[in-house]
């Protein structure tokens, strides 16, 4: 009834293969390699993620491995700084083929100070200053997915991270539905009063929104559990589910050919596993988890910095689009250089893994000596009281 359906998208192969495979009579079976990809969010300006790689405000993706075990600066300005762990992914967590192979980032601190709240008085009145936000600082601990707040001048004293005028967070956490095979965001504070049902797994995944003035900063805890082979017998009962950990399985074993490969990208092989694998933790007694974090910079907006030019770090000087990349076309073959928005950034396949061609000096200039301490690296920008 399908020979002559050539306006059939791939997701509606899928859907359609989904409902009808479990009929023997069904003879489309290469349809299983079709797929609906996930709603991808809005672009940000920035993020820092898997392995680590980094994509700056242009779009364009570099990678900085850095060195387990040691701290680094990823945004640095004279209100802002952002410092990250660096942790080694342990050998039976990496997937190569979904990006974790070596490093991620663990516990994360974020200094936040001297920055100008405005309002806008009236129509026709502009921009006016009318405080200042006293310094704060919020550690993110990657075991216990935890956040404390600190007030550096009174003493370090705990204080909730929302009571800080200028400071709003807003924490959330991942539900996903094995019928439909989608995920929704939802408020940590309605968890346990949301229904549930068997189909709904929580894949281990929380976000926390940091509204600082006008900016927002993102910070993703992520998990993956040990023990969590994909077996898609678990999945008989919810046929996309089923179709999805088909998927997963041949991408993950090299199997399926070039079609597969073509039809699949990284991004949703990456969703359905996360789904998938949630679930079968469920199934297996106590298994060890492994958390690590992503930064994104969702919303920057310039009026929450003294002088963007002053924005540097890791991430932070790409964050700002259009963005010069520090002049390496010596070492770059001509034909390899791309040209943007007047200015020079080259292809992420002829760069180093540790941020060559994107980043001012080496990645060992971003080192900091402990996970707080966000002024002692040759590129600080931040005017915290303790710098």
């Amino acid at each position: 009834m399908f020979e002559s359906a050539t306006a059939l998208s791939d997701c509606n192969k899928f859907l359609i293969h989904s409902s009808l495979s479990l009929n023997s009579a069904w003879p489309y079976s290469n349809w299983s390699t079709y797929v609906c990809p996930p709603s991808t969010p809005p672009s940000s300006p920035g993020a820092a993620g898997n392995d680590p790689i980094f994509v700056g405000a242009d779009g364009i993706p570099y990678r900085v491995d850095g060195q387990a075990g040691r701290t680094f600066n990823l945004v640095s300005s004279p209100c802002l700084s952002v410092n990250s762990e660096v942790q080694e992914v342990p050998p039976h967590f990496q997937y190569p083929r979904l990006g974790l192979t070596s490093t991620v980032f663990g516990s994360m601190h974020v200094s936040v100070g001297c920055l100008n709240i405005t309002e806008q008085i009236g129509p026709g009145l502009g921009w006016s200053k009318n405080s200042q936000l006293t310094r704060v600082d919020a550690r993110f601990d990657v075991l216990s997915g935890t956040i404390v707040c600190r007030m550096p001048s009174k003493g370090n004293q705990t204080v909730k991270c929302d009571s800080v005028p200028g400071l709003q967070v807003a924490e959330y956490y991942r539900e996903c539905d094995l019928k439909d095979m989608t995920c929704d965001w939802f408020p940590v504070s309605a968890k346990w009063s949301r229904s549930m049902s068997l189909a709904h797994v929580q894949p281990g995944i929380t976000k926390t929104h940091l509204h600082i003035g006008n900016s927002l900063l993102v910070v993703t805890r992520d998990s993956l559990r040990q023990g969590n082979n994909v077996s898609c017998d678990d999945f008989e009962r919810w046929p996309k589910a089923r179709e999805a950990c088909y998927m997963v399985v041949r991408y993950l074993s090299r199997e399926g050919g070039q079609q597969s490969a073509v039809s699949l990208s990284e991004e949703v092989i990456q969703y359905y596993f996360s789904i998938l694998a949630a679930y079968r933790g469920m199934l297996v007694p106590a298994p060890t988890v492994f958390f690590f974090f992503h930064l994104s910079v969702e919303h920057l907006d310039a009026r929450d910095f003294s002088d963007p030019a002053l924005l540097h770090g890791l991430l932070g000087q790409r964050l700002l689009s259009p963005r010069p990349v520090p002049n390496r076309s010596s070492m770059i073959h001509p034909e390899h250089i791309l040209k943007s928005a007047g200015a020079v950034h080259m292809l992420v396949s002829d760069l180093g893994s540790q941020g060559e061609g994107f980043i001012e000096g080496t990645y060992h200039d971003y080192m900091v000596p402990t996970l707080d301490n966000h002024c002692s690296f040759p590129f600080s920008q931040f005017l915290g009281d303790v710098c």
